[in-house]
């Protein structure tokens, strides 16, 4: 299929995002989501339209770009546009004899005591009763090569570590997607006091934060990240804890980028629709934070996002 190809497939799918056809798709979809339950995958049906939606998206967002600079015409009247360099990642971690579920509850909490025992009881309920096979990821995530700065997280390094100024003070950083639950976090705690980024709320086991070549005592760099680190961890970990306490199974799957059309929910058990601006955010974990080094690996779920979550920073 050629570039020219691709743009008609675009403008088809954007001439019908409001058919009959796409309403039937969502009303499939939602049919079959409440068979499977929140633990299943999503159907196909919503799942094709998605696809089709994030097709027509790239029709609707040069169109609204356009219409928009009738407003800010003076930001267009001067501007220079150039590609940043990419930023080294953090390599990942190496497994050793304590990489388990007992080597991590131990790291979790200093000392033995009754929420100790009942995460580690929840995480094997869990385990045992839901799709997640929690225990059967975890170790191949100690395998999988490379890890990745996201781009959002590249731009506001670099507007921080070089003192560059937002236009009208605005610091907020736009970006082709919705930012991962780590990427949320690092902007909220990050001390240049940024916009917080909306957020699909999922965990990408190669996020990485920007490598700091001299991580020493002394280094200011090493101080603030280390902070930083600090309080997404503890974040992560009241997350997890939480969830694995209430004993409740993963939310269904959802992808990690909006179709920019309004979203169709059930309005309650009947045939009738809700329309939603948003997709809902919630505590879906595509990571398995807890494992144990039993259990062979299998391939991870099928879904529609890149290996790593993030978006290409290349301009």
């Amino acid at each position: 299929m050629n570039f020219r190809d691709q743009i008609e497939l675009c403008k088809f799918a954007y001439d019908h995002r409001i058919s009959v056809y796409i309403s039937k798709l969502a009303a499939e979809g939602l049919q079959e989501d409440s068979i499977s339950g929140p633990a299943g995958m999503r159907s196909c049906f919503a799942l094709a339209r998605h696809h089709i939606l994030r097709l027509a998206h790239h029709i609707r967002a040069p169109k609204e770009l356009v219409g928009d600079s009738c407003h800010l015409g003076y930001l267009l009247q001067a501007y220079d546009v150039r590609g940043a360099d990419s930023l080294p990642s953090v390599p990942p971690p190496v497994r050793d004899s304590h990489t388990n579920l007992r080597g991590i509850l131990n790291r979790m909490y200093r000392t033995d005591g009754e929420e100790k025992k009942a995460v580690e009881d929840g995480l094997l309920y869990l385990n045992r009763t839901s799709f997640s096979n929690i225990f059967e990821h975890f170790m191949e995530q100690y395998t999988l090569p490379d890890t990745h700065v996201h781009a959002e997280v590249q731009v506001l390094e670099l507007f921080y570590r070089r003192r560059l100024s937002f236009v009208d003070g605005d610091k907020f950083v736009a970006c082709s997607k919705p930012a991962c639950l780590c990427c949320e976090l690092y902007f909220r705690h990050h001390p240049a006091r940024m916009v917080v980024p909306s957020s699909h709320c999922k965990v990408w086991t190669k996020w990485s934060p920007p490598l700091v070549k001299e991580f020493t005592k002394n280094s200011t760099a090493a101080r603030e990240q280390k902070q930083i680190m600090s309080k997404i961890t503890q974040d992560l970990r009241d997350q997890i804890i939480d969830q694995v306490l209430r004993r409740t199974q993963l939310s269904q799957w959802h992808p990690d980028s909006r179709t920019c059309v309004t979203e169709i929910r059930p309005l309650d058990s009947s045939n009738q629709f809700e329309e939603q601006g948003k997709i809902c955010k919630n505590g879906e974990f595509v990571a398995d934070i807890l494992n144990s080094t039993e259990y062979e690996s299998e391939e991870l779920d099928q879904g529609l996002d890149s290996d790593d979550g993030g978006v290409s920073i290349k301009v």
